[in-house]
């Protein structure tokens, strides 16, 4: 067989060879382009995990500063003796699991406490103060004003002339706490630095509340009131003398 004959004989083993060289190229590339974009794609979801904020379903719109003590005076409440104090908190829906437009069954537990100015005691008194609310609903995206009062009896009968020195917020969605934590804690809570010294540790802060709490607890039933529950007259401003303001729909006798 003479050197001629060579490639004539191995003609189609080299071919398939080729091929055969081909095809593991193919394959060899595949592999690394399927690898890069699995790998791609886990970085991405990652990502998404790690950048996305793990928002509360309800937070209090604009923070501590949302949340108003006002003073209506006697002039603007039909049939009030004296002034009657008004609390706003302004809740605002961020998101549903569902992402729906509604965020449904939020309950708002408020507790304020006041210095007792009429107290004779050397040591400092308090008048404690609790109510909640129960909304059908509240929109995404959308401040939600929740109100509180006390009636005008009160203001002469406690002597409450000052803002309060410490109060705290409770709200659950469908039955679950919103939980406190060191990013949305000035939202739900206030004392006078004079009354607890300056922690981040919730425990130690909701601790000290307590504590506050239960020096006058049980003094002042049912006076704190939602806007549902409130005299007729108080009703009435509200209502009638704030058009341009959406109330939410309460969910009566709640507390």
């Amino acid at each position: 067989m003479g050197k001629s004959d060579f490639p004539k004989k191995y003609q189609s083993l080299a071919k398939m060879l080729e091929y055969v060289l081909k095809l593991v190229l193919i394959f060899e590339f595949m592999k690394k382009k399927t690898a890069f974009l699995l790998s791609t794609a886990l970085l991405f979801v990652c990502g998404s995990l790690l950048s996305a904020p793990n928002e509360d379903p309800v937070i209090i719109d604009n923070g501590r500063n949302g949340v108003k003590f006002e003073s209506i005076q006697k002039s603007q409440i039909s049939n009030s003796g004296g002034p009657v104090t008004r609390i706003t908190i302004p809740l605002k829906a961020l998101t549903t699991p569902d992402k729906d437009k509604w965020v449904r069954n939020v309950s708002v537990e408020l507790t304020v406490v006041y210095r007792d100015e009429k107290a004779k005691k050397k040591d400092p008194s308090f008048l404690v103060f609790k109510s909640s609310a129960k909304l059908f609903a509240i929109k995404v995206n959308q401040s939600t004003p929740v109100q509180f009062f006390i009636p005008w009896e009160a203001y002469e009968i406690y002597g409450l002339k000052n803002a309060p020195c410490a109060w705290r917020i409770n709200l659950k969605v469908n039955g679950e706490p919103v939980e406190w934590t060191k990013a949305n804690i000035d939202s739900f809570f206030f004392m006078e630095p004079s009354l607890m010294k300056k922690t981040t540790d919730l425990k130690a802060a909701y601790d000290a509340f307590d504590e506050l709490v239960k020096k006058s607890a049980g003094y002042n039933e049912n006076v704190l009131v939602p806007l549902p529950l409130a005299p007729f007259a108080i009703r009435y401003y509200q209502c009638y003398r704030n058009p341009n303001e959406v109330s939410p729909t309460y969910i009566v006798n709640s507390q």
